[in-house]
């Protein structure tokens, strides 16, 4: 009595089990997958627009980007104006004590915006209200139309100006003490731009 080897037809899959893995056998290609899944193994069921965590983060980073884009942008305005205030104080003697209050406002406000201190808001405030005020004086004085327009479009740009420093003030409000701290501790976008809005 002899023993014939068993014979297989070669469209039929088999499973053949080794070392907890399932060798399957098709057309004389071996595919080998697990039994069981891997320890601790779980299947995320809900969607990816329900991550608040993913969705938080970016509104935290588009926040600190547009402060950071704007700081930058006050900081260079307060820089012209403390350069506006030195040229005032050497051409016009009559007021003196006047322009150099305006540059000690501009300085404050530089260190300020920078720090991210609301005190820096609030002498560019100071810094506009009173340049204002003075180019209205000059303006009711002067019958030029040079000096008329000169003055009437350097208001319209501190009234601007305001407004963007108004918008500061609102998004230095929007972050928590955690993204206030990093903006203060030396935050660094990768998008730098100048915010004109």
């Amino acid at each position: 009595m002899s023993i014939q080897p068993p014979r297989y037809n070669e469209n039929d899959n088999y499973q053949i089990e080794i070392n907890n893995l399932e060798r399957e056998i098709n057309n004389n290609q071996a595919v080998i997958t697990p039994l069981t899944p891997p320890p601790n193994y779980q299947i995320n069921t809900r969607p990816i627009t329900e991550n608040h965590n993913v969705l938080l983060d970016l509104d935290s980073e588009k926040r600190k980007c547009s402060l950071y884009n704007l700081t930058n942008t006050l900081k260079n305005i307060s820089f012209i104006f403390s350069i506006y205030s030195i040229f005032y104080i050497i051409y016009s003697f009559d007021l003196l004590l006047l322009f150099s209050l305006l540059f000690l406002f501009s300085i404050l406000a530089y260190y300020g915006i920078k720090n991210y201190k609301f005190y820096g808001a609030f002498n560019i405030y100071l810094y506009l209200l009173t340049d204002i005020i003075i180019k209205l004086l000059f303006f009711l004085e002067e019958d030029n139309i040079f000096y008329t327009s000169l003055f009437t479009v350097s208001i319209i740009v501190n009234i601007y100006i305001f407004y963007l420093t108004n918008k500061w003030c609102k998004l230095i409000n929007n972050l928590n003490e955690e993204e206030l701290l990093q903006m203060r501790s030396g935050y660094k976008s990768q998008n730098v731009y100048i915010v004109w809005y």
